[in-house]
């Protein structure tokens, strides 16, 4: 099982597979593929980290489900797709704005998100 489990909506999983590629470059055991319903309880448990991907799209059952047991279990980060799009539920974990913009900025923000998965 994967330490970081990049979790993301539909429509978002291009962008879950490139971040989840990046952070196995960087030394990560990272993963992105969507568990079936019946084994989400198994992969937030297994793994050390969910980052959860959050777009303006509202989330799937699965989503929610997952990332309410890795907020419970102290071990959720919220990577922000579009500014403020963290549903109001999680907002208590970690969140990372990684909208795009400023190459420069989102250098340092996608640097305070690897200083969040190091903690955990």
């Amino acid at each position: 099982m994967a330490e970081v489990w990049i979790a993301a909506s539909p429509g978002e999983e291009a962008r879950a597979r490139g971040l989840a590629e990046v952070l196995c470059a960087l030394g990560f055991k990272a993963d992105s593929a969507p568990p079936p319903e019946a084994e989400i309880a198994a992969k937030v448990e297994a793994a050390k980290c969910i980052v959860s991907l959050w777009s303006a799209e509202p989330p799937p059952a699965w989503l929610t489900a997952a990332v309410t047991m890795a907020l419970d279990r102290k071990k959720l980060i919220n990577a922000e797709l579009r500014k403020d799009a963290t549903p109001a539920l999680f907002r208590a974990a970690p969140r990372i704005d990684l909208a795009r913009g400023d190459r420069t900025i989102f250098k340092e923000r996608f640097g305070a998100l690897i200083v969040e998965l190091d903690r955990l």
